[in-house]
């Protein structure tokens, strides 16, 4: 009977233990990634406040994971960057398992760093032809051809950029290539171009000054932003979403109906794929009440509040949004109280 018995426990067992494994193995890789993250999230916050002997002890640490996580793997590779340590940067970089579209671009930055820039021109060129590759690339690869004294392609690598969207950057690019070639008519073309963009606060901060420089009047304020610009600011939050708060903070402090407008749709646009999503339904509730659209901002005051029940701010903005919607009680009007008869007068 034991002999009998024990193939069969043996294959139970077996059978048993390898869902464990697998689930130990999910785990390990679960706290790998968090700890990837936090790492990388310190390293950020060290450079980002000069403490870049924190920074340093942190890298040490990390060194060990860096290789299996793009994120930790490009914070590293900026710290060396920021070191000028191009060449050790770019070794960080080109030993990552998974190379994405940041690393990528951060890589073609040590090239040129190193004086590799048919290096760089030739990855970026490559790249730029996809439809998928990111703005930023093509950006790179036009200052590298107007570098090299090629304005021509400069430009041809940058009409390709407005084929996707309205970006301001491009635009900026286009109208100091045209200023540098002299062709004034064609800065002034690519100048209002981009205070259509710029009038929803996206634009270049030295806008006045170059349309002074070319003797382009102010332009005038937008009722409604297009929807190429909407989705090119929902594609900067989605990448940047720890702005939004900021963003919206700011509307308040200094209201601009059109920027305010772009804000909303933006965030909307990009809900989905937003992470923290119950702050932003928070931004989108202070938005629809700077834009005066109680109703939509007691939409998504109550949405934020099912993601968020714990959240005060949005507490507090449904029940002034509730005093507001109340009632008020009706008053005669002081002339109409001074024409009334005084009850005391009529019983004399």
């Amino acid at each position: 009977m034991a002999r009998v018995l024990a193939p069969i426990l043996a294959r139970l067992r077996g059978s048993t233990s390898a869902p464990s494994r697998a689930r130990s193995h999910d785990a390990d890789e679960t706290n790998r990634r968090a700890r990837a993250k936090a790492l990388a999230d310190a390293i950020d916050r060290a450079m980002h406040m000069g403490l870049w002997g924190q920074a340093e002890r942190i890298a040490r640490s990390a060194s060990r994971i860096g290789p299996t996580s793009s994120r930790l793997t490009e914070r590293l590779a900026r710290l060396r960057l920021a070191q000028d340590d191009a060449e050790v940067a770019l070794a960080i970089i080109d030993g990552c398992a998974e190379m994405t579209a940041s690393l990528r671009m951060l890589r073609a930055a040590c090239l040129m760093q190193l004086g590799r820039k048919q290096e760089a021109h030739a990855d970026l060129l490559r790249w730029s032809k996809k439809s998928a590759s990111p703005i930023d690339a093509r950006l790179m690869l036009a200052l590298l051809e107007w570098e090299a004294g090629d304005d021509c392609a400069a430009t041809l690598t940058l009409m390709r950029n407005l084929k996707h969207l309205e970006d301001p950057r491009t635009l900026e690019l286009l109208l100091l290539i045209a200023v540098a070639q002299d062709r004034r008519d064609r800065a002034r073309f690519w100048a209002r171009r981009l205070q259509e963009v710029s009038v929803f606060g996206i634009g270049s901060p030295y806008l006045n000054l170059l349309c002074c420089s070319l003797q382009v009047p102010p332009g005038r304020d937008a009722a409604e932003p297009t929807d190429a610009q909407v989705t090119m600011l929902a594609m900067e939050l989605i990448s940047a979403e720890q702005v939004i708060p900021s963003l919206v903070e700011a509307q308040r402090h200094h209201p601009s109906r059109g920027a305010a407008t772009l804000l909303y749709r933006a965030i909307k646009h990009a809900l989905d794929d937003l992470t923290d999503q119950a702050r932003a339904a928070e931004a989108l509730a202070k938005l629809a009440l700077l834009l005066e659209e109680p109703a939509a901002a007691e939409h998504w005051a109550r949405k934020g509040l099912e993601r968020n029940p714990m959240s005060a701010t949005l507490t507090m903005l449904l029940q002034h949004l509730k005093l507001a919607a109340r009632p008020r009680k009706r008053q005669a009007h002081p002339v109409a109280r001074s024409a009334a008869p005084d009850r005391r007068e009529k019983a004399a």
